[in-house]
């Protein structure tokens, strides 16, 4: 069976894998007209953005959302993925809310506690970003 610390990096792992892949295959299923099976985001998004003027950057989170999956997936720069997510996630979840999307900003929601879990899975790469005094830091290492 699992030891606590190998429960929690299957947990961790399985949750990179879960959002890696969620973002990855969005992005690519936007880019290439639901040509790749995505398994969250509509895929006539940037149609729908482009009437509030909104088209670019709609493209741009699909070009993101990929980049960021593959980050996420790779579990070598997954910190540096989970961190470059967390922005995309709550801005998708404002363009949501703001347009009176139903179940969507759930979603999303969901998928920002994941990432914040990751987040502070990884705290200890990211607390010496908080600070000019990385030496203090150090000793609680």
């Amino acid at each position: 069976m699992f030891s606590r610390k190998g429960f929690w990096n299957f947990v961790i792992v399985s949750i990179r894998i879960f959002l890696g892949y969620i973002f990855f295959s969005a992005g690519m299923a936007k880019l290439l007209d639901g040509q790749f099976p995505g398994i969250i985001g509509p895929v006539w998004l940037e149609e729908r953005l482009a009437e509030y003027g909104l088209g670019l950057f709609a493209r741009f989170i699909a070009f993101s959302q990929v980049i960021v999956g593959l980050l996420v997936l790779s579990q070598r720069f997954a910190t540096v993925g989970a961190v470059m997510l967390f922005p995309i996630i709550t801005t998708t979840l404002m363009v949501t809310i703001s347009l009176e999307w139903r179940g969507t900003p759930y979603v999303l929601g969901f998928f920002l506690l994941l990432n914040a879990i990751l987040l502070l899975a990884d705290y200890h790469k990211l607390k010496f970003l908080l600070t000019d005094q990385p030496a203090v830091l150090k000793r609680f290492h």
